[in-house]
């Protein structure tokens, strides 16, 4: 980006845009959910109400932080093209082995290949640990707060 640009746009214009159209979405979804049951708006109410808050306070970050000189990096089409695959393998797999096992070793897959330092064995039983705690969270938060069935598959 030009130094021109940056003194006429001092803020991320396209993210106040964006995160403005996600608070407008987050409410029109609130809106629509007036028809249905009490317990089938738990979910769709509860990821619009989670946009609204989280597009807003990204819109009012960048209304209070200048642009900074940060230089976009496209990252590399191996890492891209391993994370493509690792995401379309849990899709497929997830209804035959079931949702907990397919997504933790899908969120172990994502961390190996997002990983750029080298592996140790502390960062293996670490990682592992925050994939059990984090698949099991979302398995509860899902399937009891916000009664979204999961496939259970032969696992789980």
């Amino acid at each position: 980006m030009s130094t021109d640009t940056a003194k006429r746009h001092p803020h991320d214009v396209g993210g106040i845009v964006f995160g403005l159209l996600f608070i407008g979405l987050g409410v029109w979804v609130i809106l629509e959910t007036a028809g249905m049951s009490r317990l089938g708006s738990v979910f769709p109410r509860s990821i619009a109400g989670a946009m609204i808050v989280f597009s807003t306070l990204m819109v009012v970050t960048r209304l209070i932080r200048p642009r900074g000189h940060e230089t976009p990096t496209g990252g590399s089409p191996r890492r891209w093209g391993a994370f493509i695959a690792v995401m379309a393998v849990w899709v497929l797999l997830l209804g035959l082995v079931g949702f907990f096992v397919t997504s933790l070793i899908a969120f172990l897959a994502l961390m190996l290949v997002a990983q750029h330092d080298p592996w140790t064995p502390r960062r293996a039983v670490v990682l592992t640990i925050a994939g059990v705690v984090i698949v099991g969270a979302f398995q509860v938060l899902f399937t009891e707060a916000l009664n979204v069935p999961l496939p259970t598959g032969l696992l789980f």
